[in-house]
């Protein structure tokens, strides 16, 4: 489903500040994120998400394609359902009450397709969730969100 403000490849100068800056919001979201979850991570606050467990271990068997599947096709598919889709289809008004409402949705359910087994992991998938559609909602662009998404699964995958 096309957005009713999509804009293509090509974008006005007030276009791109609001892209820059959706960005950047979204990317220190993301940043403050991973740096928590590694930071209870190494200190062994907590154990590593079952989520990241079982990546590691078919990484580990399945190489090249896993990885391929984990940094590209899964950021791709997840923006495309999460926020392409269903911060589109069910709550398609821009009001600032519908953007937090459909942004609060996409995240619960970006979050419980990762499976949290914990407390904090649903917090750190939730904020994950919230930093990437507030990335869409700022900026309108699908492209920055699925950009942004990739960017953080080859961070998290090879960091």
């Amino acid at each position: 489903m096309t957005p009713p403000d999509h804009h293509g490849w090509h974008y006005t100068p007030a276009a791109r500040k609001r892209v820059l800056r959706g960005l950047l919001i979204g990317f220190a979201i993301l940043f403050c994120v991973q740096l928590v979850s590694t930071i209870l991570v190494t200190t062994g606050t907590i154990a590593q998400s079952a989520n990241e467990t079982a990546l590691n271990k078919l990484t580990t068997l399945a190489g090249l394609p896993m990885t391929l599947s984990i940094t590209i096709a899964a950021p791709i598919t997840e923006e495309l359902i999460f926020r392409g889709l269903l911060m589109n289809a069910f709550l398609p008004n821009r009001t600032r009450r519908a953007q937090v409402l459909s942004i609060c949705l996409s995240s619960a359910l970006f979050t419980s397709v990762h499976t949290p087994t914990t407390l904090i992991d649903v917090l750190l998938y939730f904020s994950m969730g919230v930093g990437l559609a507030v990335t869409y909602a700022y900026t309108r662009d699908l492209k920055c969100s699925v950009g942004l998404h990739i960017l953080n699964n080859v961070l998290s995958t090879f960091l």
